[in-house]
């Protein structure tokens, strides 16, 4: 079992490590007085909408425009196991800590969050709440980067801190939110979960937040639109398709942000495959797409393209935190 859950944003301390933190569950008995009998589950029901609406309202306070949820540090076996149905070579499950709190978006970003971000001047009637596809890695960083900027000079962003894209250990970390099965509801996909295993259309997209969110109330981690995380990838060499993403250690690690210089592919030739170094640096995507087969919304699936790639099914959502260096 994993470790760490979100907490509310007044908890928030980015210096935290990992070790025995307050758990979510005492939350609720902070809100609503110490009960010694077992509550209903009626009352378990207003016990978690009173913590939901709380949540809300503080995410609020720290920007109205972008719904954040705050997730604490802690460890997570991050990949997937040997005998996971639909598993890559490039899963190599493994321990990870994050050491420091950070926030997440419960949304992917919208439509009408980046025209607003972006100062462009409408979206088309009904548009507003589907996420924003079509955009590059490029992109998304520059979305983040004036998303900052806007904040700051709002007064509402929070020392030392930037909207940045998560990496890919911190979006699985959300993703898996607590979980060890294939996806967040079990091993078994399911499309009343997630959009996914469409025709290719991009009509088949859907407005954020329609199904149901994971155990840390994060939605649509898995389908609708693949998601950029920050890190970047170079490719290992595969004699059936060239490329796959290069393989995690299989070492504990702290804090992973991706590889560090060029990203590497290869190609076929007539002798066989030949390595090249790519211009532009290859990024990674999480969550798969709504025409996405169920393997890949797996929460251990990884995907990569070039940072200027943009097509419809792309999209992101936007993380609030610390740079690592950042003391």
């Amino acid at each position: 079992m994993y470790e760490e859950s979100p907490m509310t944003l007044t908890n928030f301390n980015p210096n935290r490590r990992a070790g025995n933190p307050i758990q979510l569950f005492a939350w609720p008995l902070l809100l609503v007085g110490l009960h010694w009998t077992s509550p209903t589950f009626a009352q378990e029901e207003e016990t978690r909408d009173s913590t939901e609406k709380i949540t809300r309202a503080e995410s609020n306070q720290l920007n109205p425009h972008i719904d954040l949820i705050l997730v604490k540090a802690g460890s997570f076996k991050m990949g997937s196991p040997p005998y996971e149905s639909g598993r890559r070579q490039n899963e190599v499950q493994h321990k990870v800590t994050l050491t420091r709190d950070f926030y997440l978006g419960r949304y992917e970003v919208t439509k009408g969050q980046w025209a607003r971000v972006m100062n462009l001047d409408s979206v088309e009637l009904g548009e507003e709440q589907l996420p924003m596809g079509g955009v590059s890695w490029l992109d998304a960083v520059e979305f983040c980067k004036r998303l900052s900027e806007q904040e700051k000079a709002a007064g509402r962003l929070p020392k030392g801190m930037t909207y940045q894209l998560p990496t890919e250990a911190e979006w699985e970390y959300a993703c898996r939110a607590g979980t060890t099965t294939v996806y967040w509801w079990g091993d078994v996909a399911d499309a009343k979960n997630a959009n996914f295993g469409n025709e290719f259309a991009a009509s088949n997209v859907r407005a954020v937040g329609q199904y149901q969110a994971n155990p840390w109330g994060f939605h649509d981690m898995h389908g609708n639109v693949y998601e950029w995380c920050s890190d970047t990838v170079t490719h290992a060499e595969d004699p059936d398709d060239y490329n796959f993403e290069a393989p995690y250690p299989s070492e504990t690690a702290s804090d992973p942000q991706g590889h560090q210089g060029p990203s590497i592919a290869f190609q076929p030739t007539p002798n066989g495959t030949a390595k090249m170094t790519l211009r532009t640096p290859l990024k990674i995507l999480r969550g798969g797409c709504y025409w996405s087969p169920a393997s890949n919304i797996r929460s251990a699936y990884r995907h990569s393209h070039p940072a200027t790639d943009k097509p419809g099914f792309k999209g992101f959502r936007v993380a609030l935190k610390f740079d690592l260096q950042t003391n």
